[in-house]
């Protein structure tokens, strides 16, 4: 075997190394499965109001279509629509500044993480929704749908405690969306 021919048979077998490598690296990359964070709730009469971190690591965009509350054996989804949280307007313009929850149908684009704020609406959340939770010693259950697929999320009691905001929190966290929707 002449040099010639071994530079041929090393550059073969380095190509089907990197061409194998490649093609496993893109596998995983596609099925890395996303992630669903909930970063705080805020209840107000019989509206909750649930913020959630959804990171999509993979290459393929994802879409959250379904978004419930699972308390008992009570199914409460979130809104259909955006809900107004806040508005205010500037003295002098005729622009109104406004902030709104969003709303499913979500889509979260391949390699990024975003930030939606959910409204649950229902009868069934009152004023002592969570003290009742809290006092019961109950977890807090979400079942969402994930690329047609369903999970389940709980939330403990400690959890649950340290996620509440306080109201001042949650004003800030609206002024601060509101500000962002302006910007955009």
């Amino acid at each position: 075997m002449n040099f010639w021919q071994t530079v041929s048979i090393i550059s073969q077998v380095l190509s089907l190394t990197l061409g194998l490598y490649s093609t496993i690296n893109i596998l995983v990359d596609k099925h890395k499965t996303p992630s669903i964070k909930i970063k705080w709730l805020y209840p107000i009469a019989n509206q909750l109001n649930l913020c959630i971190v959804v990171s999509n690591m993979s290459s393929s965009p994802v879409a959250l279509t379904k978004f419930c509350l699972a308390n008992n054996k009570n199914f409460i989804d979130s809104t259909l629509y955006p809900v107004l949280f806040t508005s205010s307007s500037v003295a002098g313009d005729r622009h109104c500044l406004a902030a709104f929850s969003d709303s499913v149908p979500i889509n979260v684009s391949p390699k990024t993480s975003k930030e939606f704020i959910l409204a649950f609406t229902n009868d069934q959340i009152s004023d002592n929704f969570f003290t009742n939770l809290i006092n019961k010693g109950q977890k807090l259950s979400f079942i969402y749908k994930l690329n047609e697929k369903i999970f389940h999320l709980e939330i403990s009691q400690s959890d649950l405690k340290n996620m509440l905001l306080k109201k001042q929190e949650f004003t800030n966290a609206v002024l601060s969306r509101q500000n962002r929707d302006m910007i955009l």
